[in-house]
């Protein structure tokens, strides 16, 4: 059977966006398994005062939790991005099968991290949603490939804004922010400089990030591939 993961925030001692965690784990239990009753979070997670700053790891199926397991979280250093395409890829749905994720991630060479670019536009990197700043406002990709719980809660407090954002759109913005349910907007921010992979041709004038409202222009910043 086909299993799936939540993973929370445990911030001194409580867990958070709880709602946004149980609004996924609902549509994945109706999509794959209709029938089954869908587990209360509140009901299902004990985190103790002692938890200053823990990951809660969530496994479920069509028959219920599976596991729940605690850990002290430290995140990552990522100061590079490799930009990679798949057109193909498909996680819609948290599971645990991260295979086809993995795949990609081996394609990072000696940047820290991946940018995933499906059908022309930005997506996500292997474990969190993007955010990308213009110059005036925070966007993120309309399409990524996993609707994240920080992502929506941002994107409620409209201090997100969805667009489509093309990779030659992504080299003209000033920094990337990456986002997920441990990680708060601004605490890993990539310059991008730093994003690898991608030279727009010498005669083609990059397009427009494209948002709901208008077209912004934006300096472009050339790649540097020194390090």
């Amino acid at each position: 059977m086909q299993q799936f993961v939540e993973t929370i925030k445990i911030k001194d001692g409580k867990a958070l966006n709880l709602s946004f965690h149980q609004s996924r784990m609902c549509r994945t239990m109706r999509h794959f398994f209709a029938d089954a009753s869908v587990p209360a979070f509140a009901d299902v997670l004990s985190p103790t005062p002692d938890m200053q700053f823990y990951k809660a790891r969530v496994l479920y199926d069509g028959q219920g939790v599976v596991d729940v397991q605690y850990a002290p979280y430290t995140m990552r250093e990522i100061r590079s991005l490799k930009v990679v395409v798949d057109d193909r890829i498909d996680y819609s749905f948290k599971s645990a099968d991260r295979s086809s994720l993995n795949r990609l991630t081996a394609q990072k060479g000696d940047c820290d991290e991946i940018i995933i670019v499906k059908n022309g536009l930005v997506t996500d990197t292997s474990f969190t949603n993007i955010a990308v700043f213009d110059g005036e406002q925070w966007l993120t990709p309309r399409h990524p490939l996993l609707k994240g719980t920080k992502r929506a809660s941002l994107l409620e407090k409209h201090i997100l804004k969805e667009a489509d954002i093309s990779v030659e759109a992504l080299m003209k913005a000033q920094k990337v922010s990456l986002i997920n349910a441990m990680i708060d907007l601004g605490e890993r921010e990539i310059a991008l400089e730093n994003v690898i992979g991608f030279r727009p041709p010498s005669n083609q004038i990059p397009s427009a990030i494209q948002s709901d409202s208008v077209r912004r222009p934006i300096r472009f910043r050339p790649l540097r591939t020194d390090f």
